[in-house]
């Protein structure tokens, strides 16, 4: 158990789906999902969709029982007014402000907990994408719209990809979604680094 009241520290874990198909650990994931997660589980049409979907809320259980001595099946789950997953409960050996997020792609699913303040993760297969010099048009800043501009192939992609998972992340740790006017979000890196 980690159990740090830290507020700066963001744990991410990871796990890549595909490599967990066989039965016991199908088995293993199944048995700490709830009730409501199974029934969501069951309404994919795709089963590599509902896959993911086990791996990403057992792996966010499993997380969670890291931070605080509890089981993870034990743990409840809700929905915010605009859709947010949260925990039910806030009582978590008497620390109120653990929080997290998901997030999954194909091959991939991540999670991230924090206490003491809102938190979000995104993740991104690198596809090609029809346009990404018009989607950053829309949804990036002009200046970083603008610096894709100057690239081609891969760097433009990774470039992108890069841009659009902070955003994506920032939007979820705000809780509002693509709602909220990514346009006024600017990002800059310098040697790699935000």
């Amino acid at each position: 158990m980690n159990n740090t009241t830290d507020p700066t520290v963001a744990r991410v874990w990871f796990a890549e789906p595909d490599t967990l198909r066989a039965p016991h650990w199908v088995q293993r994931f199944d048995a700490v999902l709830d009730r409501g997660e199974r029934r969501r589980m069951r309404r994919f049409l795709r089963p590599e969709d509902a896959h993911h979907f086990r791996v990403a809320h057992a792996l966010l259980r499993h997380a969670l029982s890291r931070e605080c001595n509890r089981p993870p099946q034990d743990w409840c789950f809700c929905r915010g007014p605009r859709g947010r997953p949260g925990l039910a409960e806030t009582d978590c050996t008497g620390d109120q402000g653990l929080c997290f997020n998901l997030t999954h792609t194909p091959g991939l699913v991540a999670c991230v907990v924090t206490r003491g303040g809102e938190c979000g993760i995104d993740a991104e297969a690198l596809r090609p994408r029809v346009n990404p010099l018009g989607i950053a048009r829309r949804m990036f800043a002009p200046d970083e719209a603008k610096e894709l501009e100057s690239l081609e192939g891969e760097a433009l992609l990774r470039a992108f990809y890069r841009g659009w998972t902070l955003r994506e992340a920032y939007v979820k740790a705000r809780g509002t979604g693509l709602a909220f006017p990514t346009r006024r979000l600017g990002f800059e890196f310098r040697d790699d680094r935000l």
